[in-house]
């Protein structure tokens, strides 16, 4: 194992030392300024590595053509910059802009690189992942890593006796759905690597080490969409038929997005299913707002700043707790169609993948697609797009599961 360590430390390149960097700073959940020049730490760092990743390099005749869903993420960037410089608050808008712009030009950048090998990039995530759980799990069992080091995140906990919040570590965030979205690709990557491939005592390690943190955060979303997404990766692996294993798959999801539906429209008061009789609450919110403003469809809040901030306020929460109604609220039904569009490409893209590929599909690949179909599930229960680190998190895990259909990784094979 050693061995294998300073092999791979031997053959680190700047592109690694860049990934690392995004990947390590998006860990912190650390802010600095005042509202709204307020910067998250992870932004320039970015900066610098998307400086890097334009200047450095292969000339641009060389370089792979510019994926399709990357060109829909600048042109969501550019919507929704114009709609903050006509916005009625321009102060509301501001970081929301900048953080989506930077997210979006770190996944064009990325791709347009053909030494972004989305392999090493995944294991880079684990790794920083493993860390960051470490440091939680730690702080959990002993108490260590006060404040700044670590943070205690005070978490509403729904059902009885407890009812009011308890302390969840959350290692270097400050908010545990957050840290749990951090952990959950790295988390589906080790149990792919642990049902198929070598190395199964490490990789069972990591998975135990995510799982605990993953079950220690309290982020009820985030971990029914790890067991659904741990659910289709073990179908994508084990079921031998391909198109039984996507039509299994997708029955599963189609169910587990009705029962959300169903339940939540009972407005559940009590119990378990409580979130998600709060979430209702949101959710009707935003269907307020779109009934009282009949642009707002077309513009989202960027011209209406005003409008939201009092309707959410009022609510003690600053976003509707649902990914596909965070994004129509922010950018209109651009920014719906962006990620309705993104769904397709990863999911029709995947597909397409799988019946490619004679030999037995990567593990690591596999994982991410199934993290990307667990996830179009739990957007139902949050929003995922409410800060840097998780908007640069986001733009990675699709430059790793896009990068494995460049012409350098023609299909995502086991190697």
């Amino acid at each position: 194992m050693l061995d294998r360590i300073r092999q791979w430390a031997r053959t680190v390149t700047g592109m690694d030392l860049a990934v690392l960097a995004l990947f390590a700073s998006a860990s912190f959940q650390w802010e600095f300024g005042p509202d709204p020049l307020r910067v998250a730490l992870v932004e320039p760092v970015a900066l610098v590595v998307l400086v890097y990743l334009i200047m450095s390099g292969t000339p641009s005749v060389e370089r792979p053509r510019l994926h399709g869903v990357a060109w829909l993420w600048l042109g969501l960037a550019a919507w929704a910059g114009l709609q903050w410089l006509v916005a009625t608050d321009w102060r509301f808008g501001a970081r929301d802009v900048r953080q989506l712009l930077l997210a979006a030009l770190i996944l064009a950048a990325l791709l347009r690189r053909r030494d972004f090998d989305p392999r090493r990039a995944a294991w880079i995530a684990i790794g920083v992942a493993g860390l960051s759980a470490l440091a939680a799990d730690t702080q959990r069992l002993t108490g260590w890593f006060e404040p700044p080091f670590a943070t205690v995140y005070y978490k509403d906990v729904l059902t009885a006796p407890t009812g009011a919040g308890v302390p969840v570590a959350v290692g270097f965030f400050t908010n545990a759905n957050v840290f749990a979205g951090f952990i959950f690709w790295p988390f589906l990557i080790s149990v792919g690597r642990l049902i198929r491939g070598p190395q199964r005592l490490l990789a069972g390690t990591l998975t135990l080490l995510l799982a605990l943190s993953l079950y220690w955060s309290l982020a009820r979303g985030v971990i029914a969409g790890a067991v659904l997404g741990t659910v289709f990766l073990f179908m994508f692996l084990k079921v031998r038929r391909r198109e039984l294993a996507f039509g299994l798959v997708t029955l599963l999801a189609a169910l587990s997005t009705g029962v959300i539906l169903v339940i939540a429209s009972t407005h559940p008061q009590s119990g378990f299913f409580l979130t998600l009789g709060l979430r209702r609450v949101l959710w009707d919110a935003v269907f307020e707002m779109m009934r009282r403003t009949p642009t707002f469809l077309i513009s989202g809040v960027g011209a209406h700043a005003i409008d939201y901030l009092q309707s959410f306020a009022l609510l003690g929460r600053e976003d509707p707790h649902n990914m596909y109604l965070y994004v129509l609220v922010h950018y209109g039904l651009a920014g719906l169609a962006a990620i309705v569009l993104t769904a397709w490409g990863v999911l029709g893209g995947g597909w397409q993948a799988l019946g490619e590929t004679r030999r037995n599909p990567d593990a690591v690949w596999v994982a991410i697609f199934s993290g990307w179909a667990a996830l179009l599930v739990m957007g139902m229960l949050d929003s995922y797009f409410t800060d840097a680190p998780w908007r640069i998190w986001f733009m990675l895990m699709l430059a790793i599961l896009l990068a494995f259909r460049t012409s350098l990784h023609p299909a995502p094979a086991e190697v």
